[in-house]
């Protein structure tokens, strides 16, 4: 009982310490120069960012930094809806360092976690667009199922997470699902969760999971 207690604790030391990175976006089209208002906007929206991360319990945050000027620098931050506010600030503290250095000089970037995604743009936000996006694979293979009768399942569950997680009263529009792909037990399992300052739309992310 205390190894697995022991366990437990470590997993969790070890979830809260070492956020796992995705992938990241950056717009090669646009860049700015070192040490200029625009680059000085940014580091104090990554910043901003970072502090409000320990104090936002929707595990959502939005900001501007240098509002009326030509240098203006939107800012957000999703922290995924299971995960405590430890660990969204350890998640978006690291995508701020990272992100910086992933996407060095770029107006407009987007970094995803397991845990949270940050993303900044010198324009609008474009809440019903789906690109910026990221398609992670893991390299294995669906097999012994029909593809249609998946991708159709699929393709159910997803839509009905964006409904659910649109709809949810909750402070994190966030929603779990699963649906049996075969009668021997095949299921797929998926997760949605929208930003919280839209209504009944979605900028999701979510992720889905094969077994």
């Amino acid at each position: 009982m205390i190894t697995i207690l022991f366990s437990l604790l470590y997993l969790t030391l070890a979830i809260q310490a070492s956020p796992t990175y995705i992938g990241s976006y950056c717009n090669d089209n646009t860049t700015y120069l070192p040490n200029t208002t625009l680059d000085t906007n940014i580091n104090v929206l990554l910043n901003s960012l970072t502090t409000n991360a320990s104090q936002q319990d929707s595990g959502y945050y939005m900001t501007i930094m240098g509002f009326g000027t030509n240098s203006a620098i939107n800012g957000e931050f999703l922290c995924r809806g299971d995960i405590n506010t430890t660990i969204c600030q350890n998640c978006v503290t690291d995508a701020a360092k990272q992100i910086k250095r992933r996407c060095n000089n770029q107006t407009e970037a987007v970094i995803w976690y397991e845990e949270c995604l940050i993303r900044y743009t010198n324009k609008y936000f474009k809440f019903y667009s789906i690109e910026p996006r990221l398609n992670p694979r893991d390299g294995r293979n669906v097999s012994g199922v029909d593809f249609d009768r998946f991708n159709n399942s699929v393709i159910g569950l997803l839509n009905g997470l964006a409904v659910k997680a649109a709809n949810s009263e909750t402070a994190k529009k966030f929603a779990t699902g699963e649906v049996e792909i075969t009668r021997r037990g095949t299921t797929v399992y998926g997760s949605g969760q929208c930003m919280t300052d839209l209504s009944n739309g979605c900028w999701c992310y979510a992720c889905v999971l094969y077994c």
